[in-house]
Order: C-alpha cells, then structure tokens, then sequence
C-alpha cells in the first residue's frame, strides 16, 4: 500500500485544470449523460438542487490520468512535430467554448488540410474551411469498436459546433482517435461528419439541466436506460431513493443480472445516441 497510496496522491497534481466557468456550463464530454445525474453534479453543496454523494462512492482516478499523460505528453507533441502551427487549440494553447450553459474544451484543430485528407475513410472531399477537430481517447486494449462510441461522437458535435459559432473556422468533420492504454502503436481513428440539428440539440439539453429547479423536473435517464449509469453515479442513491418505484426496479435489475456487461453498455451507447437526436 506505501506505493498505491504515493499513486494516488499524486493524481491530481497532474490532472488538468480548466476554466471556472466550464464548471458552471455542461461541457461536451458530458452532454449524452444522464440529466439528473449532472444536474446533482453542478449543483453540489446547494440544498435544493444538490444532493449528498453515496458515502461508499469512490472517483476513480487511474483512466483520466491515463489520458491526460498520454494526451499532454505523447499525442499533442506527436501533431506538433507534423503540423506545427497548424495544430491549433491543443496543448498549452487548449481552450473552451462557451455558449450559454453548454462548453466544449476540443483537444484540437488541424487548419489548412488537403481537400482529400480523408480519403482513406472515403470522403473525397472533407469541405468547410479545411479544417479538422480532432480528439484524443486512450481505451482499455479489450475495447472493441467499429466506429466512435455514441458519447464521443456528441461530444466532437458539440466542438464543431463551437468553432462555427465562436472562431472563424468552419470544420465540416471531426476525427476521433482511439489509442491502447496497453500498446501506444494500436491507434484507430473514426470521421464524424457534422451535424447541426444535434449541436442545436446538445443546446436545448444543457439549458433544460441548468435551469431546472430540482432534480425531479428531469427523466431518470440512467435508470430509464438500463440502468448501467446509475452503477457508477455518485447520487444514484439520492435519485433512486427519492422515487421508490425506481429503487424496486433497479434492485430487481441488479438481482437478475441476465444481461452481460457488454449488452448493457451497448444499450448506454444507443441511449446516448437517442440523446443527441430528440
């Protein structure tokens, strides 16, 4: 325990910080969320519109210290060395977007690409300005994709739709790139195509969280979903508890279990998608 403890306590003094407001707004990263749960999240120590966290959660912090390392110290140096100047809004010089309660923090933007940059992915022509959000996600080696997961893909929506409305910049496409938390040379990388209908979405979702007076004037999503979300929710036990109804379902999907880890993620992921969309 002497090292585990030494590890642990370093964490956050690498972690990165970001502007007080962006706690203060709904960031991109967190829009497809559950709209109680980050109700209860920016609201904590208000009585009314906060709640208590569950006395045994616990913030893990090995996954964001392992993309923030690898982002700061590998990945953003990496396009640097490629693109130079080109590389805009990453490193040192990452900034966030704010747009009434909704923010958006994009690990880059590349400018003054080829017309044909994305033809490997075929898309003959990526459009706009030339230019190209690009986010950085380190996964567990055991993850398996085919495309973005429905989370990331909403949150590049919301930084394209940021840059259009806050720069001069006009990305018509985002790249999102998975790299093997095991193995830094298995990289995968998936275009998203803009979408304005969910960035006006991702809008009408942010406000809705912030304004809302209490915690009840918002569905449950993550019970409503699954569940799975209210597994690792530091106030599932403040949403459920209030509403008794929910608390029996969610112990009665608990005890089942019929479902593997795998099926009840992908049933997050399509919950998300549906999210971005209404």
């Amino acid at each position: 325990m002497i090292i585990t403890l030494a590890l642990a306590g370093y964490a956050p003094k690498v972690r990165r910080t970001f502007a007080a407001a962006r706690g203060r707004t709904i960031g991109a990263s967190e829009i497809g969320q559950c709209m109680r749960r980050l109700l209860y999240l920016k609201n904590e120590g208000d009585p009314i519109r906060g709640a208590q966290r569950n006395p045994d959660h616990v913030d893990g912090w090995g996954n964001p210290t392992r993309g923030t390392i690898f982002e700061i110290h590998y990945w953003e140096p990496a396009l640097r060395a490629v693109y130079g100047s080109r590389l805009r809004f990453a490193g040192k010089m990452q900034r966030t977007f704010i747009k009434n309660h909704l923010s958006a923090t994009p690990d880059g933007l590349l400018t003054e690409l080829p017309d044909n940059v994305l033809a490997p992915f075929g898309i003959a022509n990526i459009g706009g300005d030339r230019s190209l959000i690009v986010e950085c996600k380190s996964v567990h080696p055991n993850t398996r994709l085919t495309e973005p997961k429905p989370a990331h893909s909403y949150q590049v929506q919301v930084g394209m739709g940021m840059m259009h409305e806050l720069t001069v910049h006009r990305p018509e496409y985002a790249l999102v790139n998975y790299t093997s938390a095991a193995d830094w040379s298995e990289t995968r990388e998936y275009p998203v195509k803009r979408d304005p209908t969910i960035f006006a979405t991702a809008q009408r979702r942010a406000q809705q969280i912030m304004t809302a007076g209490i915690a009840t004037e918002l569905p449950p999503e993550g019970l409503t979903s699954g569940g799975q979300e209210c597994e690792w929710c530091p106030f599932s036990n403040a949403c459920l508890g209030n509403e008794q109804k929910n608390f029996i379902a969610m112990n009665r999907r608990r005890k089942a279990d019929t479902e593997t880890k795998a099926t009840a993620m992908q049933k997050v992921n399509v919950e998300v998608l549906q999210r971005s969309v209404v």
